[in-house]
């Protein structure tokens, strides 16, 4: 009850997910480079888990998750203050474009939705203009699917997106994802240590590594979504 109800629900909610939709909203021509760039803090933390080792094999596990509890309520909520959900709340515009001159964020962020720049920009979809410009798109569709896609995004409502095929399909592979290198993280110490009678802080140490190698990963295939 503990584990699914309030660790498993308090991490989803209150980690990854909410920092993953404001670099989305800040950053559209490099969105995944900086996403690989953003997934190397968790492979960077992962990599310090035998210091934590350390700590509980000498004042024991509770201490050990006191003392985490106060490194996010003293690191974490303080830095949380400072990210903004859109640059539009500090009249900026993503990927460090220029406001035009007399006109604010939002509505230079509005009038350059449904022109397609380096990368993608954001089309919001509900007008006819829109409508066009989707209709548009269709003919400027890559031949292969690893060339990159010249034509607008498509900025979606939650009830729109969750009528398409591709969220379910998104959402299915992200959750066959997320079963392996949870089961590999959870259990790679105990079976070190119980199975192999290794060391409890060697086998931390060994998933401490484990985690380190996966930064290469994370580097690499954001680059390569863009």
């Amino acid at each position: 009850v503990v584990f699914l109800g309030l660790l498993a629900t308090g991490s989803s909610l209150g980690t990854h997910r909410p920092v993953h939709v404001a670099v989305a909203n800040w950053f559209v021509r490099r969105r995944g480079r900086v996403m690989g760039l953003l997934a190397t803090g968790t492979g960077i933390g992962g990599s310090f888990v035998f210091l934590f080792a350390l700590l509980i094999e000498r004042f024991g596990w509770q201490a050990g998750a006191i003392f985490a509890g106060m490194a996010i309520w003293i690191l974490g909520i303080p830095l949380a203050w400072v990210i903004r959900h859109t640059p539009e709340q500090m009249g900026l515009l993503p990927d460090g474009d220029r406001v035009p001159e007399g006109a604010t964020a939002t509505a230079a962020a509005g009038a350059t939705a449904s022109v397609p720049s380096e990368g993608q920009s954001p089309v919001s979809l509900g007008t006819a203009s829109n409508d066009e410009a989707l209709m548009s798109s269709k003919v400027m569709k890559p031949p292969r699917f690893w060339m990159r896609d010249p034509r607008p995004e498509v900025d979606l409502t939650v009830w729109q997106a969750v009528r398409t095929s591709a969220f379910w399909l998104m959402a299915l592979t992200y959750a066959i994802w997320a079963a392996v290198p949870s089961i590999n993280t959870v259990y790679l110490a105990p079976f070190l240590a119980e199975e192999l009678g290794i060391n409890y802080v060697a086998a931390l140490g060994a998933l401490s590594f484990f985690i380190f190698v996966s930064l290469f990963g994370r580097v690499g295939f954001g680059f390569l979504a863009d």
